[in-house]
């Protein structure tokens, strides 16, 4: 074992309290640097699949605000399930799509298309019909 391990071993409960300690009394900048760091993900995955600037792929709406990923062939539901046995959105999702160096299948839809596409017979964006 390396000493490293062995320090951390024979410490352990002080260091996480240090570790405790730096968190509540940084929190707010930890926070920010958090939100931030989230964002840019965010952006990293919109700008992969929607283009620079991100756009929807039916409507053309850029706001960032209003744009999530869509998978192409309407298989989430069975793809977080056999990927996570769960229900994985938001920063998880981008943070594995970028892990996983940007997986084919997906596209960038503003929220309005990707529910109208999914609450539609045919699995078209209302725009398109």
């Amino acid at each position: 074992m390396s000493a490293q391990k062995r320090y951390y071993q024979n410490h352990k409960t002080a260091m996480l309290q240090k570790s405790k300690d730096y968190y509540w009394s940084h929190k707010p900048k930890i926070q920010r640097e958090q939100k931030e760091y989230r964002e840019q993900v965010r952006i990293q995955v919109f700008t992969h699949y929607g283009g620079n600037p991100p756009k929807c792929a039916c409507c053309g709406e850029s706001r960032i605000e209003f744009l999530t990923i869509d998978h192409i062939n309407n298989d989430g539901a069975n793809q977080r399930r056999r990927i996570w046995g769960q229900k994985v959105s938001g920063f998880g999702f981008y943070a594995w799509l970028v892990r996983m160096n940007f997986p084919e299948g997906y596209q960038v839809l503003c929220f309005n298309c990707n529910c109208g596409r999914a609450h539609t017979l045919n699995k078209v964006c209302p725009h398109k019909q």
